[in-house]
């Protein structure tokens, strides 16, 4: 009779991986405070396309890559957007 389920094996697993997923997001904000005072912009903009040359080698983007780009750029327009109805309704008239 083994130790754990798969049920509980794969429980403690997705656990596990949440936990790495919060602790990389919560420690990103911390690294790109500190990498902005000493990494100039134009390398630090590079960077992540350097390494993803080097790491993705098929050239295929996979359907992660392409959602993550798509809800990236999708939030920055957004973001952007909000920014410029919010500064043209607070100029005085």
């Amino acid at each position: 009779m083994p130790l754990h389920s798969s049920k509980e094996t794969s429980h403690l697993k997705a656990v596990l991986q949440a936990f790495l997923v919060t602790f990389l997001w919560s420690t990103s904000w911390v690294v790109i405070k500190l990498g902005l005072k000493d990494i100039p912009a134009l390398t630090a903009n590079s960077l992540p396309s350097i390494l993803d040359r080097y790491i993705n080698r098929s050239r295929i983007p996979s359907p992660l890559l392409v959602t993550l780009v798509s809800i990236g750029i999708g939030s920055a327009l957004l973001l952007r957007s909000g920014i410029l109805v919010q500064l043209k309704r607070s100029r005085p008239m």
